[in-house]
């Protein structure tokens, strides 16, 4: 008798946030494992956007914009068999998570592997690390602070109390910015990565521009004031 063990195909994507380009290209990977099947339906994908509306096409998606939180990725077709109310799902704080469709179970873990892949190329790295730690971490932290705040308080003209208030300081913005992150919600911008890149692009040139005008009015309200007093007060 031959024993071996059975693995089940998981569900549970990584923490990332998405784009229209990632959706299509899942679309994509599924269309082509589709069309190797015989006497294959008609279907069409359906998408379900803070479950409150439901939209049947890419045009519908680009023209809403934006992002969401609650997002749900389905299969509609004539042949229940082949339907599938939800194949992706956005959960907000929670795990995205990729139900590979019925009829595709045999080819379930090389379709896994490049949904995930594409799930890990925009994973959040830091909401991940801060996800993966114990809530026990986190109180630890907590009494660390209490610790060194102490100590500190204790020394603080010292070198000892600065260098204490420093280590305080940097606990203190590290925790917070776990505990932050741990709050960060997955989501799916319903644009394309380019578009947003490029509207970032914007933001920073506009803020640049801001900089450089501010920096420029100081230089030349310095420069007036050194002549208007060179020649008030000629030597």
């Amino acid at each position: 008798m031959v024993k071996s063990a059975i693995r089940s195909i998981p569900r549970e994507l990584p923490h990332a946030s998405i784009y229209l380009d990632d959706l299509f290209e899942i679309e994509q990977i599924l269309s082509e494992r589709f069309s190797k099947l015989p006497n294959l339906p008609e279907f069409s994908f359906q998408y379900e956007v803070e479950g409150s509306l439901r939209m049947t096409t890419h045009q519908d998606l680009i023209d809403h914009g934006g992002s969401c939180t609650s997002f749900r990725l389905g299969i509609v077709s004539v042949e229940s068999s082949y339907s599938e109310n939800c194949v992706l799902r956005f959960y907000g704080r929670l795990r995205p998570t990729f139900d590979v469709p019925y009829v595709l179970k045999e080819e379930g873990w090389a379709i896994w592997g490049k949904v995930e892949q594409i799930f890990r190329t925009r994973a959040g790295k830091l909401k991940a690390l801060a996800t993966s730690l114990p809530q026990d971490f986190i109180y630890g932290a907590y009494v660390a602070l209490c610790i060194i705040g102490f100590i500190a308080g204790l020394q603080f003209r010292s070198y000892h109390g600065f260098i204490g208030l420093i280590g305080l300081a940097l606990i203190c913005v590290s925790v917070q910015i776990l505990v932050s992150a741990r709050n960060w919600n997955n989501k799916i911008f319903l644009h394309y990565r380019r578009e947003r890149e490029k509207s970032r692009e914007a933001v920073r040139r506009e803020w640049f521009g801001k900089l450089a005008v501010l920096v420029l009015g100081a230089v030349l309200g310095v420069v007036g004031t050194i002549l208007v007093d060179y020649f008030n007060h000629p030597n």
